[in-house]
């Protein structure tokens, strides 16, 4: 590691990074709206920022465990950037992590790219419920419910949006 720094006030220069990572830290920052700033405004030209959040998780890092984001709450955060491709993993009304993709830069290839994204992240997912864990989830679904096992049932769902302005072509 060679630094260690505050997402709210990050001591790069302007366009610093062409690729920036924030991987489940906005929970943990107060001033989670200054740093989603700081991000977009390290962030080169035509580079990308990724932010993931958990959603549906125990508070950890006690006591500066704040908040949990929403799809569309990464999505809102991530309004500078001209594209942005967000989405979750999980069920959509509890969804296990958030994320967003923030391309500064318009591309006219959003879908594509969210779609080989998809793809790629779905080949290399190795985790899955045990057998025991998806046969208690059926039989607990059957007695006391289906919501409760929810993270169980859609562990390896996942889905993405895009939300950009392609570019119109050229006439």
């Amino acid at each position: 590691m060679d630094r260690v720094e505050r997402v709210e006030c990050l001591t790069f220069a302007d366009g610093f990074a062409g690729t920036v990572l924030c991987l489940n830290v906005f929970e943990h920052t107060w001033d989670f709206l200054k740093g989603a700033q700081e991000i977009f405004r390290v962030t080169a030209p035509g580079g990308l920022a990724l932010v993931t959040a958990p959603f549906e998780f125990k508070i950890h890092g006690y006591p500066e465990d704040y908040w949990r984001f929403t799809p569309r709450a990464v999505e809102k955060l991530f309004d500078p950037f001209p594209a942005v491709i967000y989405g979750w993993q999980g069920h959509p009304k509890t969804p296990r992590l958030v994320f967003a993709l923030g391309l500064k830069s318009q591309r006219n290839d959003l879908d594509q790219l969210a779609e080989a994204w998809r793809q790629e992240v779905l080949e290399q997912w190795k985790e899955r419920p045990t057998t025991w864990k998806r046969l208690g989830a059926a039989m607990g679904g059957a007695v006391f419910g289906r919501r409760g096992f929810r993270h169980i049932r859609h562990g390896r769902d996942l889905t993405i949006t895009v939300r950009g302005k392609n570019p119109s072509p050229e006439v």
